[in-house]
């Protein structure tokens, strides 16, 4: 009775052990990036699985049975499991370059390492552990977060489609189309140039001192896409404290921004002119200007003979 009262213990252990399993993640094209990060943190095995796919069905059992065996893994070596709708975010599997199904993938110091071999839970959690560093293995680095400004890459794919449509069914008219696209990216490429040149240097000349000025002369090549001939520029430029012939030393192009410690309290109003001061200084003429108009007046001489 003691022997078969062990063996029922150890068949009660190893059912309860079998029946805890790693809970898959299930993500989504708004929850992925927030999971995975930036694939430096713990792994992440990921299963992407669509629901009309017969062999995303088959697996699920040995996918149930990898959750159990994850979990007898030391802590070093344990990884999340996920899953991913490929019917409800086509977008997440487009950003993933996904093109067949089941599709499994471990997220791993910011890359995506594909699993391409046999879909048996002991294989895959050996593979996920230790076996995706085997050289030769496929990776690819993890895509980026999605931007806002996603849409406008985009554009240039849909507007060939538009081209090729329209040069299908009027070729005027994808002619007319195409030369409208070719402005508006001009457009954008002389919005979205390049900032001007900040500063140059200069080699102070042989025949100047410190202090001394002497003249320079270049070019500012900001021409759309390089081309034509560049801005010619003269300067008169100030040889510094300290430099000696040959020495280089940084000429300003650009004003520099005004700095001013936050919170500081406004500056005070700039001194009068000197103009102003000796103005203000000078003593008041002992007649007004009305008097005086009074008495330039006639009436005003008249009655000044009376007087």
């Amino acid at each position: 009775m003691p022997r078969f009262a062990a063996v029922a213990v150890l068949l009660a252990s190893l059912g309860s052990a079998r029946g805890e399993a790693a809970a898959a993640v299930a993500l989504t094209a708004a929850s992925f990036f927030d999971a995975v990060g930036d694939g430096a943190s713990a792994p992440v095995f990921i299963g992407v699985f669509s629901p009309q796919c017969l062999h995303c069905i088959a697996m699920m059992p040995q996918w149930r049975r990898l959750g159990e065996l994850v979990t007898t893994l030391p802590a070093a070596d344990r990884f999340t499991l996920a899953t991913v709708n490929a019917s409800t975010d086509p977008e997440l599997i487009k950003r993933l370059d996904i093109h067949g199904f089941p599709t499994l993938l471990l997220v791993r110091d910011g890359r995506l390492f594909h699993f391409e071999g046999e879909r048996r839970a002991p294989i895959m959690l050996q593979w996920a552990v230790e076996g995706h560093r085997v050289p030769g293995t496929r990776h690819q680095p993890l895509p980026r977060r999605p931007d806002a400004l996603d849409p406008l890459l985009e554009l240039p794919e849909e507007m060939a489609q538009l081209i090729l449509l329209a040069l299908q069914n009027n070729r005027l008219a994808a002619a007319a189309l195409a030369i409208m696209c070719a402005l508006v990216g001009a457009a954008l490429v002389v919005l979205c140039s390049g900032e001007r040149v900040q500063f140059i240097t200069v080699a102070c000349p042989a025949d100047v001192k410190p202090g001394g000025s002497f003249g320079i002369e270049f070019t500012e090549s900001r021409t759309v896409f390089g081309l034509g001939p560049g801005k010619r520029r003269r300067l008169q430029v100030v040889a510094p404290r300290g430099i000696v012939p040959g020495q280089e030393f940084f000429v300003p192009l650009v004003a520099p921004p005004e700095v001013r410690r936050s919170g500081a309290p406004p500056r005070p109003p700039p001194p009068a002119p000197p103009a102003a001061a000796a103005a203000e200084g000078a003593p008041r003429p002992s007649t007004s200007p009305a008097r005086a108009a009074r008495a330039a007046s006639p009436h005003g001489r008249k009655n000044k003979k009376r007087a």
